[in-house]
């Protein structure tokens, strides 16, 4: 079932709540972390723009740093910088926005299973 802004959360914290007044941080941590279904996933992605604007996330552009290009296990391009550790375990990326522009802040990701595409020298 396709969701709108006016269908009812499925699950969940916010479940019954018209899916235009889900915070869109929690949307975007469910998109993060795989803990959405179908039908969210697809609502998420039909308005990624405006969610990620509402939740505060801020684009930065591309740092000269040595890195790697990857794929995150829900399909989204992001970078990784040499110089950022592993963080309980997790490998802090930064998705992109647009071409050669990336989040400033950083998803903590399994190193297991991101999908190594590129190199940055």
């Amino acid at each position: 079932m396709k969701l709108t802004d006016e269908s009812k959360m499925p699950f969940g914290k916010y479940k019954d709540e018209k899916m235009i007044n889900v915070p869109a941080s929690y949307l975007m941590w469910l998109y993060d972390t795989g803990k959405c279904n179908s039908d969210v996933k697809e609502y998420i992605k039909d308005n990624l723009d405006v969610i990620k604007k509402q939740s505060g996330i801020k684009q930065t552009s591309i740092v000269k740093s040595p890195g790697k290009l990857v794929v995150t296990k829900n399909g989204e391009r992001g970078r990784t910088y040499n110089s950022k550790g592993i963080i309980n375990g997790k490998l802090p990326v930064y998705l992109e926005i647009d071409k050669f522009k990336y989040q400033e802040t950083a998803i903590l990701c399994d190193p297991t299973t991101l999908q190594i595409i590129g190199f940055i020298d």
